[in-house]
């Protein structure tokens, strides 16, 4: 009898190997891509939103705005309702516009009030530069 020399199969390619893989791994992680920015939203408006502006209204009552000379009470400045924002400098923040008119020369000034989660609530002036 004759001896037929058998063909070797070639390796499998190194995709079919990454898909075969890959493909179980994406039906164990894919619901986890999905509920892990689902539960960071829910976090951020069901928990945080109602607790930093509970905070940023509780910090502001009764401060006053000082500018050396004087002192301005913030109930005697016009003030926008505040605004809770999810992910500003990758942080949720409160934000609050407060225009103050001087009594002296009747001019006004505009400033941020701004509480985050850590640290204290500040005061930035708003400038025309």
């Amino acid at each position: 009898m004759t001896s037929r020399s058998e063909r070797k199969a070639p390796p499998p390619h190194p995709l079919f190997i990454v898909g075969i893989l890959a493909i179980p791994l994406s039906v164990m992680w894919g619901p986890v891509l999905i509920l892990a920015p689902c539960c960071l939203g829910w976090w951020l408006l069901k928990i945080e939103k109602p607790r930093l502006l509970s905070r940023h209204s509780a910090e502001i009552e009764g401060e006053n705005i000082d500018l050396g000379r004087h002192k301005y009470p913030l109930t005697e400045c016009s003030m926008t309702q505040p605004r809770f924002f999810p992910f500003q400098y990758g942080l949720p923040q409160v934000r609050q516009l407060v225009t103050l008119q001087h009594m002296d020369s009747g001019t006004t000034q505009q400033f941020w009030i701004i509480t985050r989660p850590v640290g204290r609530t500040t005061l930035h002036p708003i400038t025309e530069d």
